[in-house]
């Protein structure tokens, strides 16, 4: 059977006084929110899925642990828009929302209570290895949003994977990402629970909450968050406490960027890549490495249809679109995917290397490129770019300077912002709205 070595408990420690959450200035510890989730198990109705909609990560992990207890799955939405919700209520009829701050969910959490548990490590172990714990789904970004589910041994072998490759045991954790995404749900929920990691229960956005709820947690401080967000804080000129390092997925990582992130913020930017349907597989410092180091126990075989993974702590191995070139070290470097290559006049370029390419423009502050049709090899690409000081002549100039002006992007539209959801992707459907206009 794959997962955790049967040597490693399910919960690292097992410590009903083990100190695993912080809401500002008050320790949380890991009796208190599980005798909270043993109290609300209690309390939620006969349904076979939770939709768990809460901001607050103490809510969350209580919610998410109660589910467990009560024998159900949770569901993490990829979206918390009103049409998302209301499409995965419809796929799924026996569900509930619970959430912290949403006046619709039928089971709304406001005070928990938070009473010491004696018998922590029998309330979680008592839980069901082979339960499916939890269904994630893909944002969405090239399609549908697709549901990947974990078992509870898998979703915990997968905290244990992750702490042992970045080093989570005993970091302060700090995510501008929601418990709600893969990215998110790993080092935020699980590391708490098996991570060895004390983790904020704030999820901040602007520069300066960063800052403040950086500087109240103690050192060694981990920042987690996406490059948008962590662009921001850059531009923003923002001075933190003391980071012992700053770990980033959800999108693609330019390397002056972390360039620039590390000067700034004086510790190593971790890039992780992973997928809903794995976790995190990979991990590279980008400022100085181009090449991705498998995490132990993963493996990638390349094939014609993409990336065949396999890993020690899921039951079956899954395809990933991205194609790789295995390196001698045991490395891999990221290809791209076929729906990622276009053909214009016979010669092919990826629409990664053009956003890029339009990134690196002075006074581009964000883009995106796609393929208005979904004919890669046959059609012309077309881009939305966010640069306010700039006209549509001038990018395309620049833009044309850097590459083939057959590549160069018809229709290029200026936008005043471009559809970022919470983690900063991009669904496909509403670049495709505001690339017509209807948006």
């Amino acid at each position: 059977m794959n997962g955790l070595p049967p040597s490693l408990p399910l919960i690292a420690g097992a410590d009903p006084q083990g100190l695993v959450m912080r809401r500002g200035t008050q320790d949380l510890r890991q009796g208190q929110l599980l005798a909270a989730a043993a109290r609300l198990a209690a309390q939620l109705p006969e349904r076979r899925w939770a939709i768990n909609l809460c901001e607050s990560r103490v809510e969350f992990l209580v919610s998410f642990l109660a589910a467990l207890m009560r024998g159900q799955t949770t569901l993490l939405p990829s979206s918390a828009g009103a049409e998302a919700i209301a499409q995965l209520r419809h796929d799924y009829a026996d569900s509930y929302r619970i959430g912290d701050r949403t006046a619709d969910a039928e089971v709304l959490l406001s005070a928990i209570r938070l009473d010491d548990a004696p018998d922590a490590a029998d309330l979680l172990n008592s839980i069901d290895p082979e339960h499916l714990g939890v269904l994630l789904f893909t944002s969405g970004s090239t399609g549908v949003p697709q549901p990947h589910g974990k078992r509870w041994r898998e979703c915990l072998g997968m905290a244990h994977q992750l702490s042992q490759r970045i080093g989570l045991r005993g970091m302060n954790v700090l995510a501008t990402v929601p418990p709600q995404h893969m990215f998110g749900f790993e080092t935020t929920i699980l590391s708490a629970l098996h991570g060895g990691a004390v983790v904020e229960a704030a999820r901040p956005f602007y520069p300066q909450d960063i800052r403040d709820a950086l500087l109240a947690l103690p050192e060694p401080r981990l920042l987690v968050s996406t490059p948008l967000h962590l662009r921001t804080l850059l531009e923003s000129g923002a001075s933190v406490a003391p980071l012992a390092r700053i770990l980033s997925a959800t999108a693609p990582m330019p390397g002056a960027l972390a360039a620039d992130l590390e000067s700034h913020f004086g510790c190593e930017v971790h890039e992780v890549f992973g997928c809903t349907e794995g976790g995190s597989l990979a991990s590279r410092c980008t400022a100085q490495e181009t090449d991705w180091s498998p995490y132990p126990g993963v493996r990638l075989e390349s094939q014609a249809q993409g990336t065949r993974v396999s890993t020690e702590h899921l039951d079956a191995p899954f395809v990933l679109g991205d194609h790789v070139e295995m390196q001698a070290n045991g490395g891999f470097r990221l290809l791209g995917r076929d729906a990622d290559l276009v053909k214009v006049a016979g010669r092919r370029i990826s629409l990664t290397a053009i956003g890029e390419s339009l990134l690196a423009i002075p006074g581009v502050l964000d883009a995106a490129v796609l393929m208005p049709d979904g004919e890669a090899l046959h059609t012309r690409p077309a881009a939305l770019v966010v640069a306010p000081g700039l006209s549509v002549a001038q990018i395309r100039a620049q833009l044309a300077q850097q590459l083939d002006p057959i590549f160069v992007p018809r229709p290029l539209r200026r936008v005043e912002q471009l559809p970022r959801n919470a983690l900063g992707k991009l669904p496909r459907a509403a670049l495709l709205a505001l690339l017509d206009g209807s948006a």
